[in-house]
């Protein structure tokens, strides 16, 4: 950004923020004044405000909803292409461990020290033929 900018940036932010101290600083008996003068009617002017902030409400509320929708569907997909693998690597290891049975009891108890297997050990095995696969897969390539 040029310094023209810049000083034009700053220039306006200086500008809003002395409108913002007058309003604010302004008492509601001047406002209602000058409210009178200009549309003869405050309470016709305190409903149309109203009426903006609700519509202001409604439209940041759906604004809201949308965003944690979509959200929620990434979320979703995400979870599904995550079980999809899952599925696919609990049948490679069973096939695996079908096709060499003298793996089977000592590589399942010696990856979790002989205890029975829980399902974040299942996760965390998973996991690790995940990255497996992917390490092979840029081998192959």
């Amino acid at each position: 950004m040029s310094n023209k900018k810049i000083h034009i940036r700053g220039q306006l932010n200086r500008l809003t923020d002395e409108l913002i101290d007058n309003i604010i600083n302004t008492s509601d008996r001047e406002i209602l004044k000058e409210v009178e003068e200009d549309y003869d009617d405050p309470s016709f002017v305190a409903n149309r405000v109203r009426e903006i902030l609700k519509k202001s409400q409604i439209k940041a509320g759906k604004n809201r909803l949308q965003s944690a929708k979509e959200e929620l569907k990434k979320l979703k997909n995400k979870d599904q292409k995550g079980a999809g693998i899952t599925s696919s690597f609990k049948e490679a290891l069973s096939k695996f461990l079908r096709e060499n049975p003298e793996f089977s009891n000592e590589l399942t108890f010696a990856a979790r020290n002989r205890k029975e297997v829980t399902e974040e050990d299942a996760k965390g095995i998973l996991e690790d033929l995940e990255e497996l696969k992917n390490i092979q897969q840029q081998k192959d390539d």
